[in-house]
């Protein structure tokens, strides 16, 4: 699937929990089929796994992929290009905001909801497969 497809915009306010809303412009059902178990039902939280590996040196205005993942295949569910400051705020918006409980809200759309999910971990990676713990979104009581 084509990452530019997609369209990432994030929504960071003080206190609250932020929102990554990505809109999906790709081909009818083709997304949709990734986002659905075996039943039909809409995956959830528990089911996915997100993360975002960088294509340069760390630095706000580096590079990279946004990937959401199968928890249990692996397989990518779908991926999208976005700016390292991008990731970084959004994890300290998910830490600091006194409402958002250390999460995020994951929200896909393609003319309609396919996917709304609250994620408590997003792993960051550099360019060489490094996870950067400093600049990922662990929950408590996961160990790497």
């Amino acid at each position: 699937m084509r990452r530019d497809y997609f369209t990432l915009d994030v929504e960071t306010a003080e206190r609250e929990r932020p929102v990554v809303n990505v809109e999906f412009d790709g081909p009818d059902g083709l997304l949709a089929e990734r986002l659905t178990d075996e039943s039909g039902a809409p995956l959830d939280a528990a089911d996915i796994d997100v993360s975002y590996r960088l294509r340069e040196p760390v630095d706000e205005s580096a590079w990279g992929v946004l990937a959401v993942s199968n928890r249990y295949t692996g397989a990518f569910l779908f991926e999208l290009d976005t700016s390292a400051d991008v990731v970084f705020d959004l994890v300290r918006a998910a830490r600091d905001g006194e409402e958002s409980d250390g999460q995020f809200r994951l929200v896909v759309d393609h003319d309609r909801p396919l996917l709304d999910v609250d994620v408590d971990t997003l792993l960051v990676y550099d360019e060489n497969g490094g996870l950067l713990r400093r600049h990922s979104l662990v929950s408590s009581g996961v160990e790497l």
